[in-house]
């Protein structure tokens, strides 16, 4: 079973998207933190198989966290999130090693088809 930790400084965003993951996939969410710097320290306790990074939080963005995280650990499967991202901020992140950016709000059928391209993307 896949283990998630969530990185979003909106607990509301937070908990629909591990709703999403825990009832819709059927997968488990081990850990979740409200900023990029939280975000890192979780990773490196729990050692998810999958991250999800908000682009936008205070004290550290995700961007910023996803750098840190594929120094620290290149096979990181990162996901980046937000509502307002711009094409070359998205662009950014696929070029520092996310595997997907994950649109909000989380819609059913959109979250499932971008989750299920990283899934087959990583041979899951």
């Amino acid at each position: 079973m896949h283990k998630f930790l969530l990185v979003d400084d909106s607990e509301f965003m937070r908990e629909k998207l591990k709703e999403f993951i825990e009832n819709d996939l059927g997968y488990k969410v081990i850990g979740e933190a409200a900023d990029g710097e939280e975000g890192i320290a979780k990773f490196k306790e729990l050692k998810p198989d999958f991250t999800v990074l908000d682009l936008y939080m205070p004290v550290l963005t995700g961007r910023d966290a996803l750098i840190q995280l594929m120094d620290y650990e290149p096979d990181a499967k990162i996901m980046m999130t937000s509502s307002k991202g711009t094409p070359e901020i998205i662009e950014s992140c696929m070029d520092e090693g996310a595997l997907a950016y994950v649109v909000k709000p989380y819609l059913p059928e959109r979250t499932r088809e971008t989750f299920q391209k990283v899934f087959d993307s990583v041979g899951c």
